[in-house]
């Protein structure tokens, strides 16, 4: 009897979930496997001050990447709209909450990191992270994988003027495109500084430049 009481606990355990509070709410996940989870659901753990379109707010943030969603460290809620520009003042970020088509070309709604601003064209990115179940050693042979939360590879975005929000294109030809009569010459702007439409850095002095001729 004993043994199958243990049996019966260890299924128990390995089935349940936890749940953690979120600005909207609550968002499930499952039991990590092993100790506790690797890696971490958030941008930046850290709770920073916050400024809601210029105005201090009361309450301090972290941006949830996981559920994309704006956590306070009371457990308030407040409801962002779209337009609503916060920014994290300890860790230096800027969030748009923003309409806009993901790369499914879905329409949704969500927080957009401003990497990069102009008068022009702005430049933002999509912070993303997964979990990844892990798994039970189930012999000595084998290894027992924890559960882990993963970053993701940031999207970026763009927007021109004030024109609606829109996937940044992959491809020099693409993205020079977009600007007109200026095509030519970003498209030698881009050739001649051999720059990555994929690595932030490169982007923000694209961006920069675009500003300039825009």
């Amino acid at each position: 009897m004993k043994l199958i009481f243990a049996v019966l606990l260890t299924l128990s355990t390995i089935s349940s979930f936890s749940q953690t509070s979120g600005s909207g709410g609550y968002s499930t996940f499952n039991t990590p496997t092993k100790g506790d989870l690797e890696g971490s659901m958030y941008s930046n753990d850290k709770f920073s001050t916050l400024k809601v379109n210029g105005e201090d707010h009361t309450g301090k943030v972290r941006y949830n990447a996981l559920d994309d969603k704006m956590e306070f460290s009371d457990n308030s809620f407040y409801g962002f709209k779209t337009g609503d520009e916060l920014n994290l003042i300890d860790v230096k970020k800027k969030y748009l909450y923003a309409d806009y088509k993901d790369v499914k070309e879905n329409n949704v709604s969500g927080f957009l990191v401003e990497s990069q601003s102009g008068k022009k064209i702005r430049l933002y990115k999509k912070e993303k992270v997964k979990f990844v179940k892990g798994s039970v050693a189930k012999s000595s042979y084998d290894k027992t994988i924890p559960d882990k939360y993963v970053k993701e590879k940031d999207v970026f975005f763009l927007r021109i003027n004030d024109e609606e929000i829109t996937l940044l294109p992959s491809s020099r030809k693409d993205f020079s495109k977009l600007f007109g009569d200026k095509e030519k010459e970003v498209m030698d702007y881009l050739k001649k500084n051999n720059s990555s439409l994929n690595a932030e850095n490169d982007l923000k002095i694209v961006f920069n430049y675009l500003n300039t001729i825009l």
